[in-house]
């Protein structure tokens, strides 16, 4: 209840005055509320995934917990992936996730975590489980190792890794997944 309570919050403002002159506004406002929270009950959807990334219904063979969520707006789900003693695996937009892997499609950003960390690891882009677009990677302190994209689950275009310093440390070029040029630098930044 907390939670809905944040997200109902955020849909209003951060700060909320209700004046309140025969006491209808409030009751309004406690309404509207209340519809919030069960719309955001009905929009989500909590499942437990083996090591195949299939849904499951034991919770004692579950390695993973997923919490879909579903937006009106956008046809894309969001699932959270967590992992059975509550780390935040990972977030991605799924145009469908199905009971099987097979029905489970990423289609949009996906955020992988290091485990035990907040610290983003891997952030990048899928379409029809294929990566494409831009792809960070990140050393365990945040900051950049390396910076892609990618175009039909391949490497497609500059690839640039960094030393722990933020110096360069190489540059490639690829095209589908091949590399056609590479530099390699020394810490200093030398070629």
């Amino acid at each position: 209840i907390l939670h809905f309570l944040d997200v109902a919050l955020a849909h209003v403002g951060s700060e909320v005055e209700v004046e309140c002159r025969d006491g209808l506004s409030a009751v309004l406002f406690i309404f509207s509320i209340f519809i919030l929270f069960f719309i955001q009950l009905q929009a989500q959807k909590t499942v437990y995934l083996n090591n195949e990334s299939e849904i499951i219904k034991d919770k004692e063979k579950a390695s993973e917990l997923a919490m879909i969520r579903k937006n009106d707006k956008d046809p894309q789900f969001t699932v959270e992936f967590f992992s059975m003693n509550g780390a935040l695996l990972r977030i991605a937009q799924y145009s469908q996730f199905g009971k099987t892997p097979k029905k489970q499609i990423l289609h949009g950003k996906t955020i992988y975590k290091f485990p035990h960390s907040e610290q983003d690891s891997l952030v990048c882009f899928y379409r029809n489980n294929l990566r494409t677009g831009g792809a960070i990677f990140y050393y365990p302190d945040g900051k950049k190792h390396i910076d892609c994209s990618y175009k039909n689950g391949n490497l497609d275009g500059l690839l640039i890794q960094y030393y722990p310093n933020d110096s360069i440390k190489r540059k490639d070029v690829y095209e589908a997944g091949i590399a056609t040029a590479s530099s390699v630098y020394s810490e200093e930044g030398t070629f």
